[in-house]
């Protein structure tokens, strides 16, 4: 075990500043790349027991790739909004919370990523039915379309739109 232990630190030792330097590259602040490389850096810990006889050159690689992996984990864990300090107090001023405008905005996305999905007719009548909650008449009226058609329009898009997201 302290074989397995040695030869890691001096792997890590002999990477570490140009493998924080790529962490850099993704991140762009110290305090990211220190936790993608040292969350990266324990990956390969994990697996250090079959990849230890490997040529550093193989495992350099594999750090590379799993700093990049790291950073897309983090990524899609923060889905958050960096706001400024005054776009934060103005907001905070409001009574509203931050937690709720990220949850407003990540909503926002994926309506977007939802909406992309449909060509012009559909969305607006997505728009109209599902954001604006018209019911059918109303939605007939403004677009001209036929009520059955209309049904027939909501039911594909319906079917669309679950591929989607998987139901």
């Amino acid at each position: 075990m302290d074989d397995l232990r040695d030869s890691f630190e001096e792997f890590e030792k002999s990477y570490h500043n140009e493998l924080l330097k790529y962490s850099m590259a993704f991140t762009k602040n110290n305090y990211d790349a220190e936790d993608v490389l040292n969350e990266s850096f324990t990956r390969l810990w994990n697996k250090w027991e079959e990849r230890a006889g490997l040529p550093e050159q193989h495992n350099k690689v594999w750090m590379l790739t799993t700093i990049q992996n790291v950073f897309k984990e983090l990524l899609r864990q923060k889905k958050r909004v960096v706001l400024c300090g005054d776009e934060k107090l103005e907001y905070l001023k409001r009574g509203r919370s931050l937690d709720s405008f990220e949850e407003n905005l990540q909503f926002q996305q994926y309506v977007q990523e939802l909406k992309s999905e449909l060509d012009g007719e559909e969305r607006e009548i997505f728009d109209m039915a599902f954001l604006q909650g018209l019911p059918y008449d109303k939605i007939t009226a403004k677009t001209g379309i036929k009520p059955s058609t209309l049904r027939s329009t909501i039911r594909r898009m319906r079917n669309k739109l679950r591929k989607k997201i998987n139901f």
